[in-house]
């Protein structure tokens, strides 16, 4: 009666101690005693191993959702190597397997996507800078310029030059509209411009020699 206390309670370990003992106390295993006993133990021991079963899939269950994604791993391949596991015990498992392989695979994209990004943001800042030194060197050539032609040449080359500007934004602002991330329009448009204004200065260079 207490070992059937025990296991009614969930006192798996207390309720197969108990049993073991009466069970040794038992002369003859073909009596009804013995067979009520063995039975009954066959239910503790499965129950504890049911009870342990679901304590260890929420263990790793909570690894999975702190992600803390190698003890979970961890645990579910301690509990997919258990043979005594029954089918839907096994399915439960494979279940939480993917899971965990699908926020893996989560956290990996979003970490190359981070790195991805940050590289942009590089690439942006230098790009940017890069354009930043070109113009001011255009700048510089065209000052240079109004002092060495007459009226017309530099009103003429001025007005090239505003022409110019119009297509070197214009090609930026396509350049821009291929990609849909702000990081990567912004990159693509000033590598247009950095590209295009550099063109332009060695074509100035040309022309004062």
């Amino acid at each position: 009666q207490s070992a059937e206390d025990y296991v009614g309670n969930g006192q798996y370990t207390e309720a197969i101690a108990a049993l073991k003992q009466l069970q040794n106390r038992v002369t003859d295993p073909d009596s009804a005693m013995y067979k009520a006993i063995e039975d009954l133990l066959d239910k503790a021991q499965s129950a504890q191993s049911d009870d342990q079963f679901n304590s260890d899939l929420d263990e790793a269950q909570s690894y999975l959702d702190d992600k803390k994604y190698d003890a979970a791993s961890g645990k579910l391949d301690s509990l997919a190597n258990d043979d005594s596991l029954t089918d839907d015990q096994k399915k439960q498992v494979k279940e939480l397997q993917k899971q965990l392989s699908d926020a893996q695979q989560q956290e990996k994209q979003q970490e190359e996507n981070s790195q991805k990004k940050a590289e942009q943001r590089d690439a942006l800042a230098m790009t940017a800078s890069s354009f930043e030194q070109w113009d001011n060197l255009l700048s510089e050539m065209y000052d240079y310029l109004a002092t060495v032609l007459n009226a017309d040449q530099y009103a003429s080359e001025e007005a090239s030059y505003k022409q110019w500007v119009q297509e070197r934004d214009s090609g930026a602002e396509n350049a821009a509209k291929e990609t849909e991330d702000d990081t990567a329009k912004q990159l693509a448009s000033y590598s247009f411009k950095q590209s295009y204004t550099k063109t332009h200065c060695y074509k100035l260079l040309d022309l004062m020699n």
